[in-house]
């Protein structure tokens, strides 16, 4: 989300243990909102390091409020595109 793209010498810049620990971060965060989290509460998440929360929210309450606050702005179509989990990232928000 730096509008920056890796240079094609760079090789593939996904790395499957690091989307498996942000992965699991974002587990977690949802892990303890639900320890607190009642019916009618608003739950807000902040910035790319919480892109997954809201979907593993809604995993458990379907009817949760849910706001996604990005503090910088959403990556330019070119730059997205190239990210590798784009899609789970998009069907997560």
């Amino acid at each position: 989300f730096h509008n920056r793209m890796r240079l094609p010498d760079s090789g593939n810049p996904f790395c499957e243990e690091d989307w498996r620990a942000y992965s699991a971060a974002n587990r977690k965060f949802a892990d303890t909102v639900m320890e607190v989290y009642e019916p009618g509460h608003m739950v807000w998440a902040h910035d790319y390091h919480l892109l997954l929360l809201p979907s593993f929210l809604l995993r458990r309450h379907r009817t949760a409020h849910i706001g996604l606050f990005l503090h910088s702005p959403f990556p330019a179509s070119d730059v997205f595109r190239s990210v590798a989990v784009r899609e789970e990232l998009l069907r997560a928000m």
